[in-house]
């Protein structure tokens, strides 16, 4: 149903970016949603939980990943605007943390249909298979700070 006067409203996510080392290069994770987008996991949060919590029950729902480690000090901000199917303008925040997973397999969880598919990928393929031009620009964020921390080569 669209509202006769829609509304701008602001929409708060956290999700996290998977990075798992392969040799000297860390791959990340990506998700394919319902609607066919890729991406990373994130989600809402529940009452009471903080933006770490979030992020990790999202991860974990989305994957099945609970062995991992979150980088401290640092987290990437993703905000961009939709229309939503009411016809509200919504002003989307996404705050993504960084987390080194220790073991890469993945076990969907999801049990609604939220998530088709996932896909680890190095930089270069992560560039070519995100949908959207702010997501590309996430991995690229990832890769100068992984560099500019010896992380990567």
């Amino acid at each position: 149903m669209i509202n006769e006067t829609p509304m701008e409203r602001n929409d708060l996510s956290y999700g996290i970016i998977p990075l798992f080392r392969s040799g000297n290069q860390c791959i990340q994770l990506l998700i394919q949603d319902h609607h066919g987008n890729w991406g990373f996991p994130k989600g809402h949060p529940k009452e009471g939980e903080t933006g770490f919590e979030t992020a990790l029950r999202e991860l974990y729902e989305e994957t099945g990943i609970t062995d991992c480690n979150l980088l401290p000090g640092i987290s990437f901000t993703d905000n961009y605007q939709y229309t939503a199917e009411n016809g509200d303008k919504v002003n989307k925040t996404v705050t993504y943390y960084l987390a080194a997973v220790n073991d890469p397999r993945i076990e969907q969880k999801d049990t609604d249909g939220e998530i088709k598919a996932t896909l680890w990928a190095d930089a270069e393929t992560a560039l070519k298979t995100l949908t959207f031009e702010n997501r590309k620009k996430l991995i690229n964020e990832v890769q100068q700070y992984l560099h500019s921390q010896n992380l990567i080569q």
